[in-house]
């Protein structure tokens, strides 16, 4: 399933995680990665995975692709 993210007004901050990544931010049994407060025993090698930080500005859309993790701030 794709995803869509707008922004309207304002700034915000994303961070997109490549499929190739997941084993660094995913784990079965927790869950997803809080990039802000990592769980350093659930998610013990989560600095291994390559963060793309892109700054989404009024009047454009991100189109998220299958399998990318991401984050919004």
């Amino acid at each position: 399933m794709i995803a869509a993210l707008a922004q309207f007004q304002g700034v915000k901050k994303v961070r997109l995680y490549s499929p190739d990544d997941f084993k660094y931010y995913h784990n079965e049994s927790v869950g997803f990665l809080d990039p802000l407060n990592p769980d350093e025993q659930a998610f013990p090698n989560w600095q291994s995975a390559t963060a793309r930080e892109i700054y989404l500005e009024p009047g454009q859309i991100l189109l998220i692709s299958p399998k990318w993790g991401h984050h919004v701030v």
